[in-house]
């Protein structure tokens, strides 16, 4: 019994990628910002993301700083972009220029967070290199089409959904 256990999750184990892993942490993360934290600021969230991204993909490369020419190119835009989304959600969550917001509720709030894992993983996606990420991975998030569809979602939610001001 122990046996078959210990192969079933071996099993399970062997067919998942770490990019579908990667892209699984990524939701259930949003989700639950969406719930706790970011209740009130997942429009913010956006628009953070959104200049965080731009500002990844404007900015020079950091390989010039001798103690981070050691790590790779595309973990440095990684680390950039979170940095950067952190400071960006921070000066912006604290600006009066997005009151009155607009606060999703109930499943609202689930389909922005599912926008927002998806916006992630598409800027998140730009900076890998394309041999390591997966077809189906790249089928939905990294050919243009899905890119387009990715980028413009939280506009199209936003006209979509009201949502309830706070």
């Amino acid at each position: 019994m122990y046996e078959t256990a210990l192969q079933f999750i071996t099993g399970l184990l062997n067919g998942l990628v770490w990019d579908a892993l990667v892209v699984a942490a990524i939701f259930a993360g949003s989700v639950v910002f969406a719930f706790t934290l970011g209740r009130n600021s997942i429009i913010v969230s956006f628009v953070a993301i959104v200049f965080a991204g731009l500002v990844v993909h404007l900015l020079p490369s950091l390989a010039f700083i001798p103690y981070l020419n050691v790590y790779p190119e595309s973990q440095l835009d990684v680390a950039a972009f979170m940095i950067a989304s952190l400071i960006f959600g921070i000066i912006f969550r604290r600006n009066r220029f997005f009151e009155p917001y607009v606060v999703p509720t109930g499943l609202e709030r689930f389909v922005f967070a599912g926008a927002l894992a998806g916006l992630i993983v598409v800027i998140l996606g730009s900076f890998w290199s394309e041999g390591i990420i997966t077809p189906y991975v790249q089928l939905v998030f990294i050919t243009p089409w899905a890119q387009c569809a990715w980028l413009l979602a939280p506009v199209l939610l936003m006209a979509i959904f009201r949502g309830d001001n706070a």
